[in-house]
């Protein structure tokens, strides 16, 4: 009995140790598309005047770095950069769009409703710029 139990340990290990292979090399084959997805995911976050500069500084600093799993963490730690940088600049420059607000937001009485009085206003204002913790000075969108 133990003879039997010692060949199905020792095939078992043969097999896990080639599905290991298998599975190492799927990583491997899999990984540049994986890097560039998350660069680009990393460098959307950035402004539109930043990013081709970005996604080319990023890219050639992610093939630099030796190893699979190093890559890969280095294009998570930009991806987590581009956020903390988003929060710190004030997010990425927008075009102010005109904002909706209901009536029932003005406190509009239902008899006023009930004429056809325009239940929607449109206000077309920029979002308010982010102010520079350090400065107190606004922060610019893009530079």
């Amino acid at each position: 009995m133990a003879t039997l139990t010692a060949i199905l340990i020792f095939i078992l290990g043969i097999v896990a140790a080639s599905f290991s292979n298998q599975l190492s090399d799927e990583f491997k084959a899999w990984t540049p598309r994986i890097l560039r997805r998350l660069v680009t995911r990393a460098v959307r976050r950035r402004p539109e005047c930043q990013r081709h500069r970005f996604a080319e500084e990023w890219a050639a600093h992610v093939d630099e770095v030796p190893g699979e799993i190093g890559k890969i963490c280095v294009a998570v730690g930009f991806h987590w950069a581009a956020y903390r940088m988003r929060r710190t600049l004030g997010g990425p420059a927008r075009t102010a769009e005109p904002k909706q607000i209901t009536a029932r937001g003005f406190s509009v009485s239902p008899p006023s409703q009930a004429f056809g009085v325009a239940k929607t206003v449109y206000m077309d204002f920029p979002r308010p710029r982010k102010l520079s913790p350090r400065t107190g000075r606004p922060v610019p969108r893009c530079y």
